[in-house]
Formats: C-alpha cells, structure tokens, sequence
C-alpha cells in the first residue's frame, strides 16, 4: 500500500519535518524577515525568490499552476543538487493555507523553508536531510483566498471563486459589511424579547445562552456585522466564494447535498488540481503535509472512512509517526474522521492514502495555549479573555459599540 515510506531512514527524514522546531525569533541574518508578522503573498513570494537567489545550490523555485485570477502556485523544491537530481531521492510534500484565513500555515512553511536553508552549514542532522532528500515546501495554496482575509475585511475560508451559498440563485450577494468602519467584519448584537442569548453577568464581553423558559431580561440576536444586501429577512448568508477545496479532492467526493462546499464535481478548482498533477508527477514524494490553523493538535488518518477498512499493517505506521509528532511537539493526535455520521469528503490526506500511497497529515497548528484560569474544569470563552488580557494587553478583543444600523436601527 506504502510507497517509499518503509525504512527506518525514511522515517527518520518524516521525522525531521517534526523536529525542525525553532521559536520564531529575531535575528541579524538578513535572509530572516522577522516572522512579527502574517505575509501577503506578494510578500511570501519575495521570500521565497530571496531563498532561491542566496542559495542556488539547494533550492529550485517555480510555479505548479495558476488561480482563476492568474496568481502563480508557487513551489520551492529543497535539496541539494550536488548530490543527485530530485527525482532520484524520497521527497516530501509540504503545503499551507489551503482555507483562507487560515494563514498560520502559511507562515510554518515558510518558516519551515528559512529555517532549513540558513542550518544546512549549521546543522549536520539538517545537512544529511537536504543531502539525502527533497522538500517540497508550498506555502500559499490559496493565495487569492489568503489575501483576502489578510488584507482586507473579508472573513474567508474557501476559495474567492463566486458561489451560491444560499441556492438563491445569485452569487456572492450578501457579504458581511464594515459598519464601524474599523476594516474588521465581527459580531453585533440586536434587542430581541424572544433572542437566544444575554449579556454575562460574568463578564460584560461575554454573551451566553438564554436559559431553558428564561424570562424578564434583555436578550439579543447575534449576527456577523452586516446587512441583508439582497432584501431576503437574511444577514451576510452568502459571502464571498464557498467552496471549501480540502473537500474538493477526489477520494469519497460528495454531492453538495452530502457535503456543502464541495464544489460542482472533484478538482473543479486549478488549486486543487494543480495539487494531485503535481503530486502524480512525482512518484518520489513519500509523505504530505498539508497546514492548517485551528485548534493546536494533528489530524491523521483515517479521513472520509472508516479506520477499520485500513490494514493493521498501515495502521500501525500511521499510529508510530503520529506519536512521534505527539513526542516531538507535546500537542495531541486525533483521528480525521471518527463519525460516520458527519460528513467529511474529499480530502487531500484521504487521496493521498487511497489513490497515492502515502500517510498524510493535517497539522492544526494554532490553540492550545490557553488554560483553566478560573479553575472550573473547561475552557472557555472567559478563559480565551483572560489570556487575551494577559498576553495580548487586552488588543485581541473589540468592545461591543453602538452603531446605526440602516436596516434594524441601533445595533451594538
């Protein structure tokens, strides 16, 4: 079933991609741009050009395809040429950013990428790795999707790609809408005898659910900042795009009516299919990483189906790299798919196992830093704005403000 990925050696180079963990940290090296920040991609791409400038002997840098808008899929193979082509070496492939907002990803390749490059005179474990293997490190895999929720108030997951999230017929009538002017899409609440939620006596910031038969207060309806742009009773229910492309490869596709945002058939999108064309063009690579944000833990397979359908053998590989990453990183290993009743299709790590042959993972790479401040058990909102106050000075909330809505009057 496996390709490449049997030795001890082999798993050794899976390893490495774990190990290579540095703080982002300052430094004088002018090849480092600091990582105080998120990068465009206009930026990430200028980084990557940088790399591939300084160091020509271990790094080949071109594009795997284009967006609908013409942006270039770009891809910065790693590994030196001194030693052998890349087609001669087990390789592994390395993405971020394939949801929009998810930009973390983004940025751990790129650091990923950095980091290998400025420790190969440093590092002989680093040194072996790119003298015996072939990196293939792709940070912006949605890069039009990126920039937009990077550089503009739009909240994106999916592809910009225009689509009819509320079967209306239109696409992409009604966004969500800066009305404080504040360049930031959030919430906003409005006076309802029969809303759902309430202000916490808790914390003022906080809005938790109306009690069961709960009567005599003031209670809210919590929308995303916006307003009904198509006239419809409905507010910000179809955005920009929708398609969701990690369900959009073809192992266990679904219809729309089975998984929404799948899109209208398998690879509809020349991200995605860029991705499997590239993939299938090299036999070598022996193992996919494909970056995410959400939630500070691992996703392994299975994905789409059942774990019992996996033979033990292949099990057990998946279970021994998964614990490696558990000893390397201290963050937890979850299944992908663990409910049949929820629906996840097409994802990239199922293809990669079912059609390609190799173990696959999604790294969540953001969370599990905040703790039970008040001690009760949980983690909750009130503990995500104590670390908020601590950490960030109280910078990663904005307070609930009152502004004239054209539609509902004064919302806050």
């Amino acid at each position: 079933m496996l390709k490449l990925l049997k030795t001890p050696a082999q798993w050794l180079a899976f390893l490495l991609i774990f190990s290579a963990q540095t703080t982002f940290a300052q430094s004088e090296d002018p090849l480092n741009p600091g990582w105080d920040k998120y990068h465009s991609t206009a930026e990430a791409y200028e980084l990557l050009e940088s790399w591939a400038e300084a160091f020509p002997n271990l790094t080949k840098l071109y594009s795997i395809g284009e967006t609908l808008k013409g942006t270039q899929l770009a891809v910065l193979e790693i590994s030196n040429k001194s030693t052998g082509e890349a087609h001669t070496k087990p390789a592994y492939y390395y993405d971020g950013n394939i949801h929009a907002g998810e930009l973390t990803g983004a940025e751990v390749a790129l650091h990923y990428a950095w980091y290998l490059l400025t420790n190969y005179e440093k590092s002989e474990r680093i040194k072996n790795l790119l003298d015996t293997r072939v990196i293939y490190i792709r940070p912006k895999f949605n890069p039009d999707g990126a920039d937009l929720a990077l550089l503009t108030s739009t909240v994106l997951r999916s592809t910009p790609r225009p689509y009819d999230q509320d079967f209306d017929g239109l696409l992409d009538e009604d966004p969500g809408n800066d009305l404080d002017g504040n360049d930031i899409i959030t919430d906003m609440r409005v006076k309802n005898p029969n809303g759902k939620f309430k202000i916490s006596s808790k914390d003022p910031r906080v809005m938790e659910p109306r009690g069961h038969g709960e009567t005599g207060g003031i209670y809210y309806d919590i929308y995303t900042e916006g307003i009904d742009d198509d006239n419809d009773g409905a507010y910000n229910e179809d955005g920009v795009g929708g398609i969701d492309m990690n369900r959009n490869f073809p192992r266990n596709w679904g219809l729309e009516s089975e998984q929404l945002g799948a899109g209208p058939y398998p690879l509809s999108e020349p991200e995605t299919r860029a991705t499997i064309e590239f993939i299938n063009s090299r036999r070598h690579i022996a193992g996919v990483f494909h970056g995410h944000t959400s939630g500070g833990f691992l996703f392994r397979l299975p994905s789409t189906t059942n774990w019992d359908n996996y033979n033990m053998a292949d099990q057990r590989l998946i279970m021994e790299l998964s614990n490696m990453y558990n000893t390397t990183t201290g963050q937890r290993v979850i299944p992908s798919y663990s409910n049949p009743r929820l629906h996840r299709h097409g994802t990239l790590i199922s293809w990669s196992y079912w059609d390609f042959g190799v173990v696959a993972y999604v790294p969540e790479f953001w969370g599990g830093f905040v703790q039970d401040y008040d001690g009760d058990g949980r983690v909750t909102e009130y503990d995500n704005l104590t670390w908020n106050d601590r950490e960030l000075n109280g910078e990663g909330f904005i307070n609930w403000t009152p502004v004239s809505h054209p539609q509902l009057g004064v919302v806050v």
